[in-house]
């Protein structure tokens, strides 16, 4: 993931995991992350969330909403398994170390764009 400004200079960099299956969202319980631009719709602290079966912390500190017409609930958050990072193991979402999405939420506000792009090439 990369943060750049208006003048396209990188800010910074954070390695993340993405949707299992490769390519864009197609249906609900597809795996894949929604591919286009996007703008944050809120920021949320998620510390304290709770997923299926009353798991804690697997969004860590912060949910960042993305406005994803057709779909609900995408967005970019941290984990309780950093070990996953890298990887394609998400439902949609993009999720990143505690630490990256801390630092992420420096960068970004409400009504930000967010480009996902398919298979980015590294830089």
């Amino acid at each position: 993931m990369y943060v750049v400004n208006s003048q396209s200079d990188t800010l910074c960099t954070f390695r993340c995991a993405c949707g299992k299956n490769k390519g864009n969202k197609r249906y609900n319980g597809d795996y894949r992350t929604p591919e286009g631009i996007f703008q944050i719709a809120s920021i949320e602290n998620s510390k304290y969330w709770r997923y299926k079966g009353g798991v804690r912390n697997v969004y860590g500190p912060y949910f960042i909403r993305l406005k994803v017409p057709k779909w609900r609930g995408i967005g970019i958050h941290g984990t309780n398994a950093p070990k996953t990072i890298g990887t394609r193991c998400t439902k949609g979402c993009i999720r990143l170390r505690n630490k990256d999405v801390i630092q992420l939420v420096k960068h970004v506000e409400v009504g930000t764009k967010v480009h996902i792009l398919s298979d980015y090439p590294r830089r």
